[in-house]
């Protein structure tokens, strides 16, 4: 309504209150997709499992044509519901990272699980990759440590200009 309306208004000062208001409203819808999106992210973890919720995400992606993606998951048996909600978001966010910096054209992606010892992940790109001295951590990379913490875990990460970027997570099972 608000977007029809400015095509008919020639006042700037009534085109400006709309154009405020139509962005208002654009912020608003954006900020309740994405708790849809993650409210549905996690149902469907929790009704079909990491393992096909990570296929559905690689599928999503790979859909797109950005990125060629290899992917091996090899779990033996589900995560607990808080931890496959934590690693379904560390991937979602290695994959968003690599999507908006890397400028890559593949991603390799592992993840594995060692009964009775650990789950790994281990992910690749083959993107710019940046000097891990010389960059300040963005909110991506302390959200993935945050995360891996939380479960005692350890997360590396290997990059250098040019070369791409690794990311490796351990978190131990008990």
């Amino acid at each position: 309504m608000y977007s029809d309306l400015l095509l008919e208004i020639r006042d700037p000062t009534e085109v400006r209150a709309y154009a405020n208001k139509l962005s208002a409203l654009t912020e608003q819808t954006a900020i309740e997709t994405r708790r849809i999106s993650h409210n549905l992210d996690s149902g469907f973890l929790r009704n079909f499992g990491l393992r096909n919720a990570l296929g559905r995400l690689i599928d999503a992606i790979a859909a797109s044509q950005r990125l060629e993606i290899k992917s091996v998951i090899e779990l033996h048996h589900e995560p607990e519901n808080e931890l496959s909600i934590n690693i379904y978001r560390i991937v979602q966010e290695l994959f968003n990272n690599t999507l908006k910096h890397a400028n890559a054209s593949h991603v390799r992606l592992e993840c594995t699980q060692i009964p009775d010892e650990y789950l790994s992940i281990i992910f690749e790109d083959n993107g710019k990759g940046f000097d891990l001295g010389g960059v300040k951590e963005g909110i991506g990379i302390q959200n993935i440590r945050t995360r891996v913490e939380r479960f005692h875990g350890q997360v590396h990460f290997h990059s250098s200009e040019n070369r791409g970027t690794t990311c490796i997570i351990e978190i131990p099972q008990t």
